[in-house]
């Protein structure tokens, strides 16, 4: 007899391709970025400095929500030195 969950088939939304959380964060930054330029193009310098450091400051994010990844790897590896500077 076969047990009914594990029988039952996958649901598709459970195929899909899921993204990083630094991923999303990344594609973001970048739609900013592009907005922030379009401000330039337009001569909107006010909205494009606010734009462009938006942009920076979700680029910086998605970096450190990477580390952040890596470091509890590591850390579950065994390796408690989670410096910037090289694993040791």
């Amino acid at each position: 007899m076969k047990d009914a969950r594990i029988s039952m088939p996958l649901a598709p939304t459970q195929f899909k391709d899921k993204k990083t959380r630094a991923e999303k964060v990344m594609a973001k930054s970048k739609i900013t970025a592009a907005r922030g330029e379009k401000a330039v193009d337009e001569g909107r310098d006010e909205k494009a400095t606010r734009l462009l450091k938006k942009a920076a400051r979700q680029e910086t994010r998605s970096i450190r929500v990477e580390e952040r990844i890596e470091d509890r790897k590591l850390k579950k590896r065994g390796f408690n030195n989670t410096s910037r500077d090289g694993i040791a």
